[in-house]
């Protein structure tokens, strides 16, 4: 027990106790040992690990790239995490590679490291869908997740403001399902050369 809980005072203390113009290759060493701890059976020991990795920001971005790729699910777990928080443009591109190749629970996982990630994610997501004639189900699911945070931000607006017009983008405005029913152009008598008609052949069809 006493050494279990100097292992984990050790692994708090090392981020900390490392100078700001500490050597690279110093921090890179002490991330290593970090990503090391991550497999120990103690949950304690691992979660005091994750925390320095934290502290120990880009620091530790090498380290966690080849974590990326560990063969224990639970370091690369880690790894996914934390790179989502670095949100750097080779986190991104890792993340979005491990993505391709993963499933369950560690697809989701990955999923929402991107979501954390922000912007320069669904940056990289619309690139890489903008080049591919058919979304393969990884990235189809990563923007689904992103669709549903800004759904979910829209919908807190309209809960804390009740500004209808204020909250809502022109995307998720509900006018823009209704042109694409026929229902809408009878009930409200909408033909041709009026400014709410939308051609059949140009409206949407799901089913």
């Amino acid at each position: 027990m006493i050494r279990h809980l100097l292992v984990i005072a050790l692994l708090i203390l090392l981020p900390a106790a490392m100078p700001a113009t500490a050597d690279p290759t110093v921090a890179e060493g002490r991330a290593r040992r970090l990503v090391e701890a991550l497999r120990s059976r103690w949950l304690e020991e691992r979660e005091a690990a994750k925390e320095s990795l934290v502290a120990l920001g880009t620091a530790a971005e090498s380290q966690l790239l080849e974590a990326l790729r560990d063969r224990d699910i639970r370091v690369r777990d880690v790894a996914a995490d934390l790179l989502g928080r670095l949100a750097t443009a080779n986190a991104v591109s890792s993340l979005m590679q491990a993505l391709e190749g993963s499933q369950g629970e560690e697809r989701q996982t990955i999923v929402a490291a991107l979501v954390r990630a922000g912007d320069p994610a669904r940056a990289e997501l619309q690139r890489r869908l903008a080049d591919r004639a058919e979304a393969p189900e990884a990235l189809a699911q990563a923007w689904s997740a992103f669709l549903r945070v800004d759904v979910e931000r829209e919908l807190e607006c309209l809960v804390t403001t009740r500004n209808v017009y204020g909250c809502y983008t022109g995307q998720f405005r509900a006018i823009g399902a209704h042109v694409n029913m026929e229902e809408f152009f009878l009930a409200f008598d909408i033909t041709q050369g009026d400014a709410m008609f939308r051609p059949r052949e140009a409206r949407a069809k799901i089913w």
